[in-house]
């Protein structure tokens, strides 16, 4: 019985001997029952890092648990938030992948739940983390116009008009929006004319003058990173994006301009490329389509003035 004892004590502390016996217990002897132990939780609520950590590892079943969690309790947005930081922490493209469609594919399950701002609040968050993420900037431009906020859709549109996958989606959401809208008195704005090119004038948020060369076939528009600096804003703190030039592709920083004026007009927090390009001196970026697509415009060749028609919002949409 003693050694039966001991045997029996080995076992519990996980320390038995390599040969276990096959002695049966005797009648009437009591067994040591196992006892499963209690797991720790996958994540905690109240730990963010346990979520991010989580989310990292989880398929879409168990991350849709931890979002419907969250919403459940009305954090919307910190559920959007982690999913984010997850995004940002992740260095396998797969997992990238997979975490950018599931929020994808979440965030307009919500229009049910949210009012269209709260929602609008949350997609210009992913817009602003994943600016490489068209679809996202394609979602926040149809929900703007459908509520309305015609000059915000407009321009957040503009910003992937060009974009080889959803670039058609959005010049067609452009043209149905245009449609729908009335023109108001033009703006004729005078223009240098450079051989087939034209330079125009243009003011950063009211102080810093500068020359934009114009440029139809530029999605975003650029400027000179010293112009930039020069201004303000402070480009290592700037996300980088990816550009297509003439010389092939680049990264470059890309900044939010609190304001943009050319003549009268004036577009608010406009993204812009701080780009180094090949300019002349005299020249210190590019107008692009971000800009231009906002407004019905026209270059008057014959007295080098562009024509811009802004549109009212006045109607309540």
């Amino acid at each position: 019985m003693v050694a039966g004892a001991g045997l029996a004590w080995w076992w519990l502390q996980g320390d038995a001997p390599m040969e276990q016996s096959t002695q049966q217990p005797m009648e009437g002897s009591i067994v040591p029952e196992q006892v499963a132990q209690p797991t720790e939780p996958a994540y905690r609520l109240d730990d963010p890092d346990s979520i991010v950590s989580f989310l990292l590892q989880a398929d879409d079943v168990a991350i849709s648990e931890v979002t419907t969690e969250l919403a459940a309790a009305g954090r919307y947005q910190e559920a959007v938030e982690l999913m984010l930081n997850a995004i940002a922490s992740t260095e396998d493209e797969e997992r990238y992948q997979s975490l950018v469609t599931y929020l994808q594919d979440w965030l307009p399950s919500l229009e049910s739940e949210l009012a269209s701002t709260e929602l609008m609040d949350l997609y210009q968050v992913v817009v602003w983390q994943l600016p490489r993420e068209s679809v996202f900037l394609l979602q926040l431009g149809r929900l703007q116009l459908a509520a309305g906020q015609y000059g915000a859709g407009m321009q957040t549109l503009a910003q992937i008009s060009y974009d080889p996958l959803l670039g058609e989606q959005a010049r067609q959401l452009m043209a149905d929006a245009d449609g729908s809208e009335e023109a108001i008195a033009g703006m004729q704005i005078p223009l240098d004319q450079r051989g087939s090119q034209f330079l125009v004038t243009a003011q950063i948020d009211g102080h810093t003058p500068l020359r934009l060369l114009i440029d139809t076939g530029a999605a975003v528009t650029v400027i000179k990173p010293e112009v930039l600096a020069a201004a303000g804003y402070d480009l290592a703190a700037a996300p980088i994006h990816r550009f297509a030039t003439a010389g092939g592709m680049v990264d470059a920083r890309v900044t939010l301009v609190q304001a943009l004026r050319i003549g009268d007009a004036e577009v608010t927090s406009l993204s812009v490329g701080a780009l180094p390009l090949l300019l002349p001196e005299d020249v210190d970026g590019l107008l692009g389509m971000n800009f231009l697509g906002l407004f019905s415009f026209s270059i008057n060749q014959a007295e080098a003035t562009l024509l811009l028609n802004q549109r009212s919002e006045d109607d309540g949409r």
